[in-house]
């Protein structure tokens, strides 16, 4: 779980509300004690960033069980130890139908395979990664690496700042795609549903079950959608997906303020007898007429 200078999926809770944006969380490490400083910016509540008008303290309260990964903090004459990357509550209210993941960060192993003459596979190599669709690649993993390093981590520098909301064009909106599927400071939501609607030619819609009755629209666009391991950049949504298909997704949470709360960064069609709504199939029928 450790490494010299970051934790990973630690358990904790808080201990106290510094103010309304800040709070205080404690864990303890090798019998000691320890506290981590966190920031509303980092907090993640059923997957998704608190809204900037909106104060950390209404999502939390004292005694809370959290997880959080964190780096230590070496300033001298600081009163704690770790500053929180990420935090959530242990427990998510979205629904029973979907999962959350969270991004990994700085997590040691070994290669399986490798062509690469730099690396072999005795090396111990570290990587972040977030997680994919398992069926949608050629050796059915769950986790896509986004960066692979040996010795020092690399400065991660390809993350553009996300556009305002009222900018969010399909440019800006492929930005904050892009962006989360390299960040693996992100909560992903794991989920199926069915399509509800092509917007046009590059963008869709998914109806994503949350549970039993209950359902959210999931943006998604051809550059991120695949068939069968086949991916739809080159072509037009229209053409393959009808209304109705059903759909697994990797998503995130939009822009607070965005048409939609989720847009999803994979998107794969089911196999046949795959996905099954019996129980509401009429009703989802009516819906996507």
């Amino acid at each position: 779980m450790a490494t010299k200078s970051s934790l990973h999926f630690v358990v904790g809770h808080i201990n106290r509300v510094l103010s309304i944006n800040s709070a205080e969380i404690v864990f303890m490490l090798d019998d000691k004690l320890q506290k981590v400083y966190l920031k509303k910016e980092k907090y993640f509540h059923n997957g998704r960033l608190i809204p900037q008008d909106e104060s950390l303290f209404r999502y939390i309260k004292c005694g809370m069980k959290v997880k959080f990964s964190c780096r230590i903090l070496r300033q001298q004459k600081c009163l704690y130890g770790w500053i929180a990357l990420m935090c959530w509550p242990t427990e998510q209210t979205l629904g029973l139908s979907v999962s959350l993941k969270v991004g990994m960060q700085y997590i040691s192993g070994h290669l399986s395979q490798s062509s690469l003459n730099e690396i072999s596979l005795t090396d111990v190599i570290f990587f972040d990664a977030v997680p994919c669709i398992p069926e949608e690649n050629e050796y059915n993993c769950e986790w896509y690496a986004t960066c692979v390093f040996k010795g020092k981590r690399p400065n991660m520098n390809n993350i553009v700042p996300e556009p305002l909301i009222d900018d969010l064009g399909t440019e800006e909106i492929l930005q904050v795609i892009e962006n989360c599927f390299i960040n693996p400071n992100s909560m992903f939501l794991i989920g199926k549903g069915i399509l509800l609607n092509t917007i046009n030619n590059d963008f869709g819609l998914i109806l994503g079950e949350f549970q039993y009755n209950i359902f959210k629209e999931i943006l998604f666009h051809k550059n991120n959608t695949y068939v069968f391991k086949m991916c739809l950049d080159k072509y037009g949504l229209p053409d393959i997906l009808k209304r109705g298909d059903r759909m697994k997704f990797v998503a995130i949470g939009a822009p607070p303020g965005f048409f939609v709360e989720w847009i999803a960064i994979q998107v794969s069609v089911c196999d046949a007898g795959e996905y099954r709504t019996s129980k509401y199939d009429g009703f989802l029928s009516r819906l996507c007429q």
